[in-house]
Order: C-alpha cells, then structure tokens, then sequence
C-alpha cells in the first residue's frame, strides 16, 4: 500500500461574521491561512504555505454547525523548505465550511475519534 495522499486546506477566520456582508481581505480584519502538500513525504509534507489572501468574502448562510461561503480569492504560497520557490493559490465559487472541534483534530485536521477508532484499546 502506498500512501499518497495531498491536501489543500485553507482556514479563515473572521472576528464578527456577518450574513450577505462582502468581506475584501484586503481592507478587513480577515485572517486566511493556506496550505497544500502532500502527506506522505517528509520534505514536502508542509508542502506550501501562505498567511494571506486577496479578494473577497461573502457568508451567504450561517447556522450552527456549517457556514455556506461564496468567495474569490487567489494568492502566492510559498515552499516551507524553499523559500524562494512560490506557487499560486486561487479559491472561486461556493463553499460550505463545517465547525471543528479543536480537540477532535489531528495533525491533517481529521477527526481524532474517526482516525483512531480501530487503534484504541478496548476498556
């Protein structure tokens, strides 16, 4: 078995969110964090990562557990073990973001009790 899977993730973080406002990364208090690689290799498991994104920002619906986004944005990422190597990043369309329990996260922002459900012991 090879384990070859690659990732894009990308975590934004809005202070107040507000339904049909039009965020433009540029001008808010908007935080984007992206990152890409691939998560069976060491060198390149961080892959690219950026802390900032241009564009815009729309929450079209929010509830409980999910948000419904339409966004364009689009970005320059940078290698984590080649700093001087970049790769561009674009995000169009609509998206639904689920939440996240911090403490049910592993290190590829899995589920922990989905990750570990055939590995624990038995009480």
């Amino acid at each position: 078995m090879i384990d070859a899977g690659t990732y894009r993730r990308l975590t934004i973080s809005i202070k107040e969110p507000e339904v049909n406002r039009i965020y433009d990364t540029t001008k808010e208090e908007i935080l984007v964090y992206y990152s890409s690689g691939g998560t069976a290799w060491v060198m390149h498991c961080a892959g690219y990562y950026a802390n900032a994104a241009s564009g815009t920002i729309i929450l079209t619906k929010m509830d409980k557990n999910k948000i419904k986004v339409k966004m364009d944005l689009h970005g320059k990422a940078v290698h984590a073990h080649h700093p001087g190597e970049e790769q561009d990043f674009s995000f169009g369309g609509n998206y639904v973001f689920h939440a996240a329990n911090i403490d049910k996260i592993n290190s590829w922002a899995g589920r922990w009790d989905e990750f570990t459900k055939d590995t624990q012991p038995s009480k």
